[in-house]
């Protein structure tokens, strides 16, 4: 897995409540997409992981 730059990630994108790629909460994110330095799972929503487990949509503003 990809080590993901914690920095842009917001506090809930970090602990695995928010999607990494759009913030989207709910349904909440299954998709492991990365890795922080610390080990800790990167998760995406479904939509943005896409049937490669790549991010395909884009962040929110």
């Amino acid at each position: 897995m990809a080590v993901v730059d914690p920095a842009p990630l917001s506090p809930a994108q970090r602990a695995g409540h928010a999607c990494a790629v759009c913030e989207k909460r709910w349904p909440r994110p299954t998709e492991r997409i990365g890795d922080l330095p610390d080990g800790a799972p990167v998760l995406a929503c479904v939509e943005c992981a896409g049937p490669s487990s790549q991010p395909s949509c884009q962040p929110s503003s």
